[in-house]
């Protein structure tokens, strides 16, 4: 609501040539703060596009699908992509979560050995419901696992002691399947 905060943002857009502005974990716009709507944070936003000519990008889980279709405006103007998570019945799609846990496991600063967790990728799929934020936050909690405990190296005992519960991975399952679209 600070107008002069929102003409640095529009002149710091147009003068650092910015393309696309990416907001992250967008569903918190819904909670809104002070007198702030949902709909009144997609107008500023639709606003700031408009007079910038910047693509704004919002991320986020599901319940974001409900902010964006408030209206037939906010409608119309987004465009809806979903990633959705590795399908574990399709050989291609399980070859490519295997790369992607490979990639993953590259930046681990420890050591790794890539090869031993790609023999558990099955485990690692389960317990990460095939969704590679999960698989990256999951690795991050294990290796600052590691880390703590002076391990000069990432095992799957640190991402067994750092896997979510049985019951967190069939709430999220459950979540994921009834509000995918």
């Amino acid at each position: 609501d600070n107008p002069e905060l929102r003409y640095a943002l529009e002149d710091t857009l147009r003068t650092q040539q910015v393309r696309a502005v990416i907001l992250d974990e967008a569903q918190h716009l819904m909670n809104g703060t002070h007198a702030a709507t949902a709909l009144e944070q997609l107008d500023w936003i639709k606003s700031m596009t408009n007079v910038t000519g910047v693509l704004h990008i919002l991320l986020g889980t599901y319940s974001l699908l409900h902010f964006c279709n408030l209206n037939g405006q906010t409608a119309r103007r987004g465009l809806e992509v979903h990633f959705p998570r590795y399908a574990f019945q399709q050989e291609a799609e399980r070859q490519a979560f295997q790369t992607t846990l490979l990639t993953l496991l590259a930046q681990v600063p420890l050591e790794v050995d890539r090869a031993a967790l790609l023999a558990h990728w099955p485990y690692l799929y389960a317990r990460s419901l095939g969704c590679v934020g999960v698989l990256k936050e999951w690795l991050v909690r294990a290796t600052a696992l590691a880390f703590r405990e002076g391990s000069p190296a990432l095992t799957l005992a640190h991402l067994e002691r750092r896997a979510l519960s049985d019951a967190t991975c069939a709430r999220m399952a459950a979540h994921t399947s009834a509000s995918a679209p």
